[in-house]
């Protein structure tokens, strides 16, 4: 009866191991379907390290989301049409990275990545370089003068189109951080040349201005460019205005009569005897 018993209890703490062993087994294939699943759900994404390139600059290409260990075919579309593909191996985690030459093609250039299973898009320009002057600003300057007359000129080849935005900026600071102003936006003329005029700030003190040409996107673009910062001290109005006051006309009278006195003679005035 005691062999029976210890048989029988050996069985049952067999079958527990066994349940133990095969309960750990679904719950790690749980989690493995778990991860593959969400894996699959996420959403591709394909970005470029920029949005514009100057010619004949190296574009980066980032992609998430795809088969984990996939071969991935990237093709790029240049302006002209003509298709650039070739292949890209994805990471354990879905993601890869990849890189592009640019050939000075002018214009938007297409991104297209594919498993198979997924695909994205995403576009990018190639757009002509510009080059913004912002001649000085050689007015008298006093605090919250009006009209004071500013110019430049945008450069490119071609030639950026005319009516182009251009805005004016001001700063305190040569650096032109984030918290800049824009006094005004005027539009280009032929041969990109722009002018306007502004109010000077109100308070006295040191300014700094530039012109930003503003970008210009599509098939033919053109990049935006700065100027360089022009330094410029503004100061109170202490101009002093002089009024001439003329003294009121009193005939000169003979202290001894008090009638009117005759002309009297100059002390230069020459008399014959």
């Amino acid at each position: 009866m005691k062999m029976k018993k210890k048989h029988a209890q050996a069985r049952k703490s067999n079958s527990m191991k066994v349940l133990a062993i095969v309960s750990l087994l679904a719950i790690l294939l749980s989690m493995t379907l778990s991860v593959n699943l969400s894996k699959a759900q996420e959403t591709p994404t394909l970005i470029t390290d920029k949005a514009d390139y100057s010619p004949e600059e190296t574009v980066t290409v980032f992609g998430s989301g795809f088969l984990a260990n996939a071969m991935v075919t990237v093709s790029v579309t240049r302006p002209d049409a003509t298709v650039s593909s070739w292949d890209v191996a994805s990471g354990e985690d879905g993601c890869f990275t990849t890189t592009y030459l640019l050939d000075g093609i002018m214009g938007i250039y297409t991104v297209t990545a594919t498993d198979g299973t997924n695909t994205e898009t995403t576009v990018f320009t190639d757009a002509t370089p510009t080059s913004t002057t912002l001649y000085d600003i050689s007015n008298s300057l006093v605090t919250g003068q009006t009209n004071v007359p500013f110019s430049g000129t945008v450069s490119a080849s071609p030639a950026i189109p005319i009516g182009s935005d251009v805005q004016l900026q001001i700063s305190d600071q040569s650096s032109f951080p984030t918290a800049h102003t824009t006094i005004i936006t005027v539009t280009t003329s032929s041969g990109g040349s722009f002018s306007g005029t502004f109010t000077a700030p109100s308070t006295s003190g040191t300014y700094y201005f530039r012109a930003e040409f503003q970008a210009i996107t599509g098939q033919d673009g053109w990049q935006k460019s700065d100027s360089s910062p022009k330094q410029e001290q503004y100061h109170k109005d202490t101009t002093l205005r002089w009024t001439r006051i003329q003294p009121a006309s009193t005939p000169h009278r003979d202290p001894v009569g008090m009638r009117p006195a005759l002309p009297q003679p100059s002390p230069f005035h020459r008399t014959s005897t």
